[in-house]
């Protein structure tokens, strides 16, 4: 099948994509810490001890400008992944204001142009799209509890619908609630304890 059954995700046939914007036209900075999060995350998914991905499997991009740069290297790794698929972003999250749905911030983000965000749903759907066995989505970023759907009674159900898919997610934030970014810290709270983890 090209992958290990059981196990830890094997690194070659595993991919990741790293994703921060740390630096906005709009919003408040999120630099140094975002930049510190996906440099350092990177290391440590790439290193030895914790999963060995290649560097050619473990892609990182700052600061994306458009949301095909953002997406391009996802759909990408969505491709090639048949064992593990891991995306991370770190940065601001917004929940759109009709919907109510959350979309992750790039730099040239613009309030009266919602698509200048990535609704989480393109990022969604090109997880399921893959053939990787297993889809781990880590969200720093405010509201990124909204990728489990709206809070009340179906949440369990939407949290065990993505678990049978083979899909795991890790939101720093409640669906309703900021993520935390304190001033002079090397890394974003929840990155910090990521890391730490790891």
């Amino acid at each position: 099948r090209g992958y290990k059954m059981d196990g830890l995700p094997d690194p070659k046939y595993s991919r990741a994509v790293i994703i921060g914007t740390s630096r906005y036209q709009s919003l408040p900075s999120l630099y140094p810490a975002v930049h510190n999060n996906v440099v350092d995350l990177a290391s440590a998914l790439r290193d030895q001890s914790t999963w060995g991905l290649p560097s050619s499997h473990c892609q990182m991009i700052e600061n994306p400008a458009s949301p095909e740069e953002m997406l391009d290297l996802l759909v990408q790794a969505a491709a090639e992944a048949t064992d593990t698929l891991l995306l991370y972003y770190a940065g601001h999250g917004l929940i759109a204001p009709q919907r109510g749905e959350l979309h992750l911030c790039l730099a040239h983000w613009d309030p009266e142009r919602i698509y200048t965000a990535v609704s989480y749903d393109h990022i969604r759907g090109t997880m399921l799209r893959s053939r990787a066995r297993r889809k781990i989505v880590i969200l720093d970023c405010c509201y990124s509890g909204r990728a489990l759907g709206q809070m009340g009674g179906q949440v369990d159900t939407i949290a065990d619908e993505a678990s049978a898919e083979g899909t795991y997610i890790m939101a720093a934030a409640a669906e309703n609630k900021p993520a935390l970014a304190l001033p002079d810290e090397t890394y974003t709270a929840f990155t910090s304890e990521l890391l730490d983890a790891l």
